[in-house]
């Protein structure tokens, strides 16, 4: 595994660019690794590319994370990329149907869903009789979950929110919270979703897992094609290395859209893995117990409101 060195990885986003001369195996596995991503429908061709091979560049990030991930483009730009192929990525269906128990047994009517994004899993709750209220920080997420959802949208950042009501549940997936790059920005995002539930109210939650991150094999070009009707997206994605100070990493992708015309987009971000122990801290502080952890690749708790959360200093 390549880990860089924290110092670097704190300054520099690095950003990758496979030489022309290299290409893709032309055969994709039926199914996907499963340990890198499930329900892909075409697979993964993974291929590792020597560093000599790849032209690195460097920039310098901005140091507010909001603004840097605000200008994701996964979530702006190509949100609608992003509307196609994450039923390919997430089984939202398969993801209800885990979380249906845990709701149904803690009388959960309304729920908060932070990070809501194109509205999937809030349409699919809606489905089952649930009142639920949806939360992005990205306008063009919204504007497509407005398209399968009738609860209410609000464009908020889930560490500023300012949400009316006491919900039954809240949920926070799809690793949603691997964008709370600092302790400070994890704390006002608990402190908010305690003051949006009710007293005994349940949060539902995951992120990255950082034992998983420390195992990862980074420095590898990994690619998925997602096949439709009317087009066909490519996706690579590559990170040098992570952060061991604060398990973070930066990463970019490429997609390559083909649909009568070639066009390719690149995108970056930086991420976060949190230590199960460390969240559970941070938990207790804001008022929550954690009732159950959900197995799986992603760290995934189940946490009770028991309390108001503890202010800062």
């Amino acid at each position: 595994m390549f880990v860089a060195s924290a110092t670097l990885l704190s300054i520099v986003s690095f950003q990758f660019e496979a030489v022309k001369q290299h290409s893709a195996p032309s055969a994709l596995k039926k199914e996907g690794d499963k340990d890198e991503m499930r329900n892909v429908e075409k697979g993964l061709t993974k291929f590792p590319l020597p560093f000599s091979r790849l032209k690195w560049a460097i920039t310098f990030p901005k140091n507010n994370s909001r603004s840097q991930n605000s200008q994701h483009k996964l979530y702006t730009d190509l949100a609608w990329i992003y509307d196609r192929i994450y039923p390919r990525i997430f089984d939202y269906k398969g993801l209800y149907d885990t979380l249906a128990g845990f709701l149904e047994a803690n009388s959960c009517r309304r729920i908060l869903e932070v990070a809501c994004g194109t509205g999937r899993l809030m349409a699919i709750l809606e489905e089952n009789g649930y009142e639920v209220t949806g939360l992005d920080l990205s306008q063009e997420m919204l504007d497509i979950a407005r398209t399968r959802c009738a609860g209410k949208l609000l464009r908020q950042d889930m560490r500023e929110m300012r949400v009316e009501g006491s919900f039954d549940a809240l949920l926070c997936l799809g690793r949603s919270f691997g964008y709370m790059l600092t302790d400070d920005d994890a704390r006002r995002a608990l402190e908010g979703f305690n003051i949006a539930l009710r007293d005994g109210g349940i949060l539902i939650f995951d992120s990255f897992d950082a034992e998983v991150t420390r195992r990862y094999k980074f420095g590898v070009l990994r690619e998925f094609v997602y096949e439709f009707e009317d087009m066909k997206i490519t996706r690579r994605s590559k990170s040098p290395g992570y952060n061991e100070t604060d398990i973070t990493w930066f990463v970019e992708w490429e997609y390559i859209i083909e649909d009568g015309e070639r066009r390719v987009i690149r995108d970056q971000t930086k991420l976060r893995s949190y230590d199960k122990s460390h969240l559970q801290e941070m938990l207790l502080d804001k008022g929550f117990e954690i009732i159950r952890q959900i197995q799986g690749r992603e760290l995934t708790l189940v946490a009770r409101k028991v309390g108001m959360p503890r202010k800062e200093g």
